[in-house]
This record gives C-alpha cells, sequence and structure tokens, in this order.
C-alpha cells in the first residue's frame, strides 16, 4: 500500500503539487487523468523515487519517506514504463526477456500470454509502438513486479493499440498495483480509480531542489541477478546496427603501425633476421692456428655443431706459401689444385640445394656441382648436356681424380652469393664434397702455413652459429671464427639503412598504435553515448551499473585484442610477401619486415591496457546516473 500526505513540489517558484494526497491499495488500476503540464508524471517521478519533493509524507508498505522515496527499504519493487520504452536493439525479443528469466518455458509462455509469441525472435527495433509497450509490460510481469508505473503508456499509438494495452493493462490489476498517467480519454474506461489532475496556478517562493542522487540511500545492498550476461552484452559488438566504419578504420590503422614496427624494427635484431632468413646462413668459417688447438673430432662433438667440414681451398695443404716465398713466383706451381671449394656431402646442410637447375645433389665422394659461369663456359646455352660428363682435377697426395659433373646450379642472386662469400667461397667456381676432405683428416701432413687447419661449421640455425662465433671472434686467439660478409671476415656489421629505420620508424610506430587505440576508444564513447539504453536493460535485469561497465570494458579490450591479432595476421602476410619478393628480385640489401616476438608481444600488450585505461575513463565519465535520466538524455540528444 502507497499512501501520500500533503504532498508538495514545485520546480522553481511555479508549484506543481500543493497538498496532495491519495491512498493506493496494494492491486488495482488507478489512472491520473488530466492534461499535459498538470503534475500527473512529477507524481509518478515522486513514487517512484526518481525526484524528491518538498513537502509531505510518502508511506510504502508501512515505510516512511519525507524527502524522496527509497524502495530498497521496501520489501516491493516496481517497473516504470513511459512511452519510451527500453531494450537492448541488439539482442531478440527472447533474449531480452531471457535477462529477466532463464526459464524458457516461462518466457515462452508470457510471450504468448502478450501477444508475442510471433516476434519472438526479431528485434524490439522492428516492433511497432504498440508491441513494444506490451513487451515491456510483459517484462515487468516476468520479473514480477508488484507495482507497475506508466507515464503515458499509449501517447504515441493509435486507437487500436491503446485499447490493446489497456485491455492487457485490465487483465493484470487483480494481482498488481497499476498507477497510470494519461490525458487519453479512453483510459477511464478500465481505471478502478480516477485521479483528477488540473494546473496549479499557485506560486511561491523558490526552493533549492536537491536532486535526488544527492539523498542518503539506504545502504542495504540490492539483489543481484546470478545469469551470465557477458555472452549478451557481447552481442553489442556484433550488432547488425552498429556501423563497422570505427572498427574498419582501427584495423586499417593498427595494421600499418604494426607493419611501421615490423618495418623498424630494433637494427641489431633485423640484421641478425636478415642473416638468417635472407641470407640463410648457417655456417662459419674456423681457422685454427695450432695443432694444439681443436681437432675435427672435438669440433664435431659441441653440442650446437651439427657438421664439420674439413676446408680444402684457400692455401696449399702442405705448409708451404708460395706466393710468400717466391712473390714473383719463380718457384713452380704446386702440384695440385689449391682453390677447391668444399660443400657438405649431406644435402641438408647446404639451403641452396632448390638452386639446382640440373642434375641432383652429391651421392658419392668423386662428384662435383658446377657453377653457372663454370657450365656456361664449359657448355654455352646447353648446361644440361654437362651432366655425367667428368672432369679430372691433380689433388693433394692423390694426384689425378677424375670427378663426376652431378649438377649444375643456376644463376645465383645477390642473396645466395651472399650465402657463399660468408664462407670465403664465391659463386663462379666448382664445388667439391666433404667425403674427399675427409681423407686428410688424420694425415698430419695436411696443414696449411703456420700449422693452420680450416674448418667449415654447420649449424641449425644462425642464432646457435651467432653465438658459437661470439665465443671464437676473437682475433688474437688461436682459434678464430669467420663470418666473411661483403669485403672481409666480419661478425654482423650494422647498416646504416637498418639503424635509420629502427631509430624513426620503431618510435613512429608506436606513435601510431596509440593514436589508433585512442582513436577507436574515441569512436565508441561517442557511440556509447548515443546508443547506451542497454546498460538501462541490463541494470534492470538485476546486474549492477558498475559490472554491466566493467563486463562491457572487458569484452571491448578482448574485442580489440581479436582486431589487434586479425591486423597482425595481415600485416604478417603483407610483410612476409614483400620478403619473399625481396628474396627473389633483391630490390633491398636486407631483409625488409622482422619479426621480434618479445616486442611485439609488449605493443599489443600496451594497446590493450591503453584501451582497457581509456575505455573504462571514458565509461566513468558518461555519469549514467539511472535509467530514467537516462532515457531523458537520449531523448533531448536525438
Amino acid at each position: 500500500m502507497i499512501v501520500c500526505e500533503n504532498l508538495h513540489k514545485q520546480y522553481g517558484q511555479q508549484v506543481v503539487l500543493s497538498d496532495f494526497s491519495c491512498r493506493f491499495a496494494h492491486t488495482g488500476f488507478y489512472l491520473l487523468y488530466g492534461e499535459s503540464g498538470s503534475g500527473k508524471t512529477t507524481l509518478i517521478n515522486i513514487l517512484s523515487g526518481m525526484i524528491p519533493f518538498e513537502g509531505g509524507r510518502i508511506s510504502v508498505n508501512g515505510q516512511a519517506f519525507t524527502a524522496c522515496v527509497d524502495w530498497q527499504d521496501s520489501a516491493l519493487s516496481f517497473d516504470y514504463i513511459t512511452q519510451d520504452s527500453f531494450f537492448a536493439d541488439f539482442l531478440t525479443v527472447s533474449e531480452n526477456l531471457e535477462l529477466i528469466s532463464d526459464d524458457k518455458e516461462k518466457i515462452a509462455a508470457v510471450l504468448s500470454q502478450f501477444g508475442l509469441s510471433n516476434v519472438a525472435a526479431q528485434s524490439p527495433a522492428t516492433l511497432s509502438g504498440g508491441e513494444r509497450q506490451r513487451l515491456s509490460i510483459a517484462r515487468a510481469c516476468l520479473s514480477k513486479k508488484k507495482i507497475l508505473f506508466l507515464d503515458e503508456p499509449t501517447a504515441s499509438l493509435d486507437e487500436a493499440n491503446k485499447t490493446a494495452v489497456f485491455e492487457l493493462l485490465n487483465t493484470l490489476k487483480k494481482d498488481i498495483l497499476i498507477i497510470c498517467s494519461s490525458h487519453d480519454a479512453i483510459s477511464k474506461n478500465y481505471a478502478d480509480e480516477i485521479l483528477a489532475f488540473h494546473k496549479c496556478t499557485e506560486t511561491r517562493e523558490a526552493v533549492t531542489e536537491v536532486p535526488a542522487a544527492g539523498i542518503k540511500r539506504s545502504s542495504k545492498k540490492k539483489k543481484t541477478a546470478s545469469r551470465p550476461f557477458g555472452k549478451y552484452l557481447l552481442k553489442w559488438f556484433t550488432s547488425k546496427r552498429r556501423s563497422r566504419g570505427g572498427e574498419l578504420k582501427f584495423c586499417l590503422f593498427l595494421t600499418l603501425a604494426i607493419l611501421l614496427m615490423l618495418l623498424g624494427d630494433l637494427p641489431e635484431h633485423k640484421k641478425d633476421m636478415t642473416y638468417e632468413h635472407t641470407y640463410r646462413l648457417n655456417a662459419l668459417v674456423l681457422d685454427v692456428y695450432s695443432k694444439d688447438g681443436p681437432d675435427y673430432a672435438a669440433l664435431s662433438n659441441m653440442e650446437t655443431v651439427k657438421k664439420v667440414v674439413l676446408s680444402y681451398g684457400g692455401s696449399t695443404p702442405d705448409g708451404l706459401d708460395y706466393d710468400r716465398v717466391d712473390p714473383e713466383g719463380a718457384l713452380p706451381p704446386p702440384p695440385y689444385e689449391t682453390s677447391l671449394y668444399t660443400l657438405p656431402f649431406e644435402k641438408e646442410h647446404f639451403p641452396l640445394t632448390h638452386k639446382i637447375e640440373y642434375g641432383s645433389y652429391f651421392t658419392e665422394e668423386n662428384q662435383v656441382l658446377l657453377s653457372f659461369d663454370d657450365a656456361e663456359k664449359l657448355s654455352p646455352g646447353d648446361h644440361g648436356a654437362l651432366i655425367g660428363s667428368t672432369i679430372t682435377k691433380k689433388i693433394y697426395s692423390l694426384g689425378d681424380v677424375k670427378f663426376e659433373i652431378v649438377g649444375i646450379l643456376g644463376e645465383l642472386n645477390a642473396f645466395e652469393q651472399m650465402y657463399m662469400r660468408s664462407l670465403g667461397m664465391n659463386d663462379y667456381s666448382m664445388y667439391f664434397n666433404s667425403k674427399l676432405t675427409d681423407r686428410f683428416i688424420d694425415d698430419e701432413n695436411y696443414y696449411m702455413v703456420d700449422e693452420q687447419r680450416s674448418y667449415h661449421l654447420y649449424f641449425d640455425s644462425y642464432r646457435d652459429l651467432s653465438a658459437f662465433l661470439d665465443k671464437y671472434y676473437d682475433p688474437l686467439s688461436e682459434v678464430r671464427g669467420h663470418l666473411y660478409i661483403g669485403a672481409g671476415a666480419t661478425h654482423g656489421p650494422t647498416n646504416e639503412t637498418i639503424i635509420m629505420l629502427g631509430t624513426v620508424l620503431f618510435p613512429l610506430s608506436i606513435f601510431m598504435a596509440i593514436f589508433t587505440v585512442l582513436f577507436y576508444s574515441t569512436l565508441l564513447k561517442t557511440e556509447i553515448t548515443y546508443n547506451n539504453r542497454f546498460i538501462t536493460v541490463f541494470e534492470y535485469a538485476g546486474c549492477p551499473k558498475k559490472k554491466v561497465l566493467s563486463a562491457f570494458a572487458a569484452i571491448h579490450v578482448l574485442r580489440l585484442l581479436i582486431m589487434a591479432l586479425l591486423s597482425f595476421a595481415v600485416a604478417f602476410g603483407i610483410a612476409e610477401a614483400v620478403n619473399i619478393a625481396n628474396r627473389k628480385m633483391v630490390f633491398i640489401g636486407f631483409q625488409l619486415f622482422t619479426l621480434n616476438p618479445p616486442v611485439m608481444v609488449i605493443f599489443l600488450l600496451s594497446a590493450m591496457l591503453l584501451a582497457w585505461i581509456s575505455i573504462t575513463v571514458s565509461l566513468r565519465r558518461l555519469k549514467i546516473s539511472s535509467w530514467y535520466e537516462n532515457l531523458i538524455r537520449q531523448r533531448d540528444l536525438l
């Protein structure tokens, strides 16, 4: 039961209610009838606790209030239905009711009772005004509200729908209390009691308006629903009613930011990726300048070394450097070849086997591969004719040896030439295999000048190679590792272009990513500002507004992460396509786009953290204090 005693309400100097008293029973249909501006809506807003009052008292179920009604102190629950019905239009009619109850049979029964079964799968936005009002009343009944406040519920309806709504209310009045304001004459036919309202002409001195939000409320916590709202809230992001322009722009800008980051990677990492993926380096030259240094067996047993090849070329293997002893060439030339380049016998260690245009890789000891230039000299225009033919070379301690030509390499591009140079080889020579030099491993005389032996060490990856090289690169050591890139023995020279890209583009990519996240969050904030009735819907269903906003922010960040991963996939696809084209056509001398996983993970996590902070701050600034104020704000915006 609700009892009003001597209520007084005024706005400024205009008195709206003066010494108003009335009594409402537990059930029945009470009609507040009168012209617009006569105080009907004001009374409903006071009774529902939306606004305070300046004088008098209201008792709700025995609980008295003298400034503002607080329904949290009452055992009763109410629903307030206006001509502006509020639903989550990104959910179907049934899903809107599922927010109230998880009993689908009960939902179906209520929809049938209110004549809405045929629209259960539709969006509320597609319903007529009468259907939306019936749905509002159905939702109130499903949530077991004991009191219905209705403010001009039929103001925008035609006569048929007005009748349908009042007929429906007439069937409900036996079980609940209905307080309805209206100026439609048809409403009088259904009311149990009519309270006539007239415009008040009385004016008094202005009073200071105390907003409802400023009234001290009960500290009792409102019981909240335990049903999962996330799956319904998620549908806001996938709703067809939402514009996709902001998301497309976000993905586009983020893709560009990621491409800039891949392009402007840290110089040292870009250099390493160039050596590993573009030059495909997996081997280095190790010179041992003392017979007491590590031998073939010791090197083969090193953890990361996968293959050791005793090099034949470079110097005479009998300890005598003819050019150094006699610069003018008075001594006879050595009685054997001194510049044979040695490749590993096993094809898995040589990454350029795909360049064999004719024939195959080594299968026997006395076999050779010819370079494109050598093949062109021996058989211009018909390299395939050389396969199976033999060529004779003088070999240390073996004399004349016939070698079968089993494969012809195609012309190497600049990156493939770089691989050969990393081992001190060139791309226009004949290549022998390590089965030949394995003969000399235990030969005590097979040492170059100064007791030097030269080995080629092969690894699974450039990372292992680089770690080994870091250990053995000391030029003063008796064991010296070399990676021949360019003119001399070096360990990854820094490239000015790579440094410039990292210095300029890496910070630019960070700035662009921050701009992109803030841009999208601003778009989302604007969209929510004009379309935030769904927050009211979830709050009405029993989920606290704070929980709704937190869940919304979390889903927003999750969705941003998904879009970021999609953007990364697109960016990586573009980058890899460019890298593959560069490896074939060599339009720039290093790997243009490089992926640095730790940096990229930090980049994405930072972007998501920024997005979380941005959207959380934006949502808190919405200041949605009540569903009614939200509806009024929406009406003013539109």
